[in-house]
């Protein structure tokens, strides 16, 4: 950590870039589902409550993929921060199947294989995308795409 960072328990280090636009990022408004969701990993690591309840509180609406990737990464697009918790929260899942997200890259891992792989232009692209696969998995899991 350096002089320009500052320590937040929740969300770990944060540059003060990150800060700054954090702050100075115009929030569009958007489904009420949206900032609990993206807020997920944050709350996760507080360790009271489990990814699925986290996931069902939030209810998020996955009947339409594009809208959804598009609403989040929107959100995720100036919280850099942010896409680093999700990617954390991808890293360091103890399952042995399910959604992962690498950098730009996102698919499915399950049985020793990778599934359904895509890589994406932008991380906040492919966050995006993996909260859509996370939420999906957890919350319907016979609907997988």
């Amino acid at each position: 950590m350096n002089r320009y960072d500052c320590e937040f328990p929740s969300l770990g280090t944060r540059s003060a870039h990150d800060l700054a636009v954090a702050r100075t990022a115009p929030r569009i408004p958007g489904p009420a589902w949206l900032e609990p969701l993206v807020q997920i990993p944050v709350m996760y690591r507080g360790g009271l409550k489990s990814p699925l309840e986290l996931f069902t509180e939030a209810n998020p609406d996955l009947s339409d993929r594009s809208r959804f990737v598009n609403l989040v990464a929107d959100r995720l697009k100036n919280d850099s921060a942010l896409v680093r918790t999700w990617q954390d929260y991808s890293a360091d899942k103890r399952v042995d199947s399910g959604p992962y997200l690498d950098g730009t890259k996102v698919g499915y891992y399950a049985d020793g294989r990778y599934r359904d792989k895509r890589s994406h232009p932008k991380l906040y692209i492919a966050c995006a995308d993996f909260i859509f696969r996370e939420a999906q998995t957890i919350l319907e899991p016979n609907q997988r795409n």
